[in-house]
């Protein structure tokens, strides 16, 4: 029994990466594809940073949310499972249990996706910064060695890693919190609805089957509000890959099947200017 197990969780967790690395694989193709077949004028105003945070970091991240989204799915036929023993058992207890399991589910759900969106907005514009001054100051590397500016580089370079440490912090303890505080309240909520009633003739068997199911309930609903709380803190990191691809596809360059043979007369300028942005 515990080897056929294994060897399903084995099969499981890989079709999970399967299907993560896959996402990953065609939003990295797709991207680098528009990127390449973008004009100039895309690469003159993109920010190299961002872009290099985006696919080095940002993208994996958001695959990583991908395989959470898949395992959700094995929880939530779990908790079906679950919920059908106190059910049969005993509908009113485990009805009012649920209902009040919902509502601080929704809850949570409610006041926690916009603060965690938020969270992970600050977390990205910050680990966009911190990439982009490294870029610079590489790029820059020759003067800074010429004019001595190393300390001052340096003092910048922690200052903006600190401020990306300060806000993942935030995003990442975000989660710990609802964690952390859902499953004790979800085991009070429990007790509270049986010692209401525990006079109602319940058997002790009936008890002991229903409480286990309901632990084993909590447990499952923690997992996919905490699933549903992290989706929020990756939209940001989505939302940047596709407005990149947008903004590549949006200057994308069109080619014409006119086809240079040889040079039959001259070359003549029409019409031509030249101007820097603004």
């Amino acid at each position: 029994g515990q080897l056929l197990r294994g060897v399903i969780t084995s099969l499981i967790n890989f079709a999970i990466l399967k299907i993560k690395y896959e996402f990953i694989k065609k939003i990295n193709s797709e991207a680098l594809y528009a990127i390449l077949d973008s004009k100039w004028n895309f690469f003159s105003k993109s920010n190299y940073g961002r872009m290099i945070n985006t696919f080095s970091k940002e993208i994996d991240q958001v695959g990583a949310i991908i395989g959470h989204i898949a395992k959700s799915f094995a929880s939530f036929v779990q908790l079906l499972f679950f919920l059908s023993i106190p059910i049969y058992l005993n509908y009113k207890v485990s009805i009012i249990i649920i209902l009040i399991f919902s509502f601080i589910s929704f809850l949570i759900i409610k006041f926690g996706n916009p603060l965690s969106f938020k969270l992970g907005k600050i977390n990205l514009e910050t680990a966009n910064r911190l990439v982009s001054n490294f870029v610079e100051t590489l790029q820059a590397a020759k003067q800074i060695k010429i004019y001595g500016e190393e300390t001052q580089f340096k003092r910048r370079h922690l200052s903006r890693f600190d401020s990306h440490v300060h806000a993942t912090l935030k995003s990442q303890m975000l989660q710990q919190v609802f964690n952390a505080f859902f499953q004790p309240i979800g085991i009070i909520v429990i007790i509270l609805v049986f010692g209401f009633f525990i006079n109602s003739g319940i058997m002790l068997s009936e008890i002991a089957a229903i409480f286990y199911s309901l632990i084993s309930i909590v447990s499952l609903t923690n997992t996919l509000v905490g699933v549903q709380i992290n989706i929020s803190n990756f939209l940001p990191k989505y939302d940047q890959v596709d407005q990149i691809i947008n903004e590549a596809n949006f200057h994308k360059e069109k080619f014409e099947n006119n086809y240079f043979d040889k040079l039959q007369k001259n070359i003549t300028f029409k019409n031509l200017e030249f101007s820097y942005e603004n």
